[in-house]
């Protein structure tokens, strides 16, 4: 059995492969890719525990974003200036998804602010 280099979880099911880790699901290796392309993957040496349940790809893997059929469902407010959305994560389960994506500002000038309902699994 394989346990998920992110979060410490038994892979229970699709094994996802990236960089010689294995991950439990999409959401802990999107973690870890933003960490690395960062420089930040120094969080893995920090604590031999640290993404255990108790954060952007530089290219545009968003542009389905674009699509206004898609953006309708997401944006809550728009302008020329200012866009706020909201996203489900159905998959988020530990503190350092919650502080990759609510510090996420500090690696993407164009975000400007976000917050994490944790209960609600959703990020604004």
């Amino acid at each position: 059995m394989y346990t998920c280099f992110h979060c410490g979880e038994e892979i229970q099911q699709d094994l996802i492969t990236y960089k010689d880790k294995q991950f439990c699901c999409q959401a802990c290796k999107t973690v870890f890719e933003i960490l690395t392309l960062n420089n930040l993957d120094n969080y893995y040496h920090i604590d031999d525990h640290a993404g255990i349940n108790p954060l952007i790809n530089k290219q545009n893997n968003f542009s389905y974003l674009d699509d206004s059929n898609i953006s309708s469902h997401l944006l809550f407010f728009n302008d020329s200036t200012l866009s706020l959305v909201k996203f489900k994560l159905t998959t988020i389960h530990c503190s350092s998804c919650i502080w990759l994506l609510e510090n996420i500002h500090r690696l993407n000038t164009g975000i400007k602010k976000s917050l994490v309902n944790f209960s609600l699994k959703e990020v604004t």
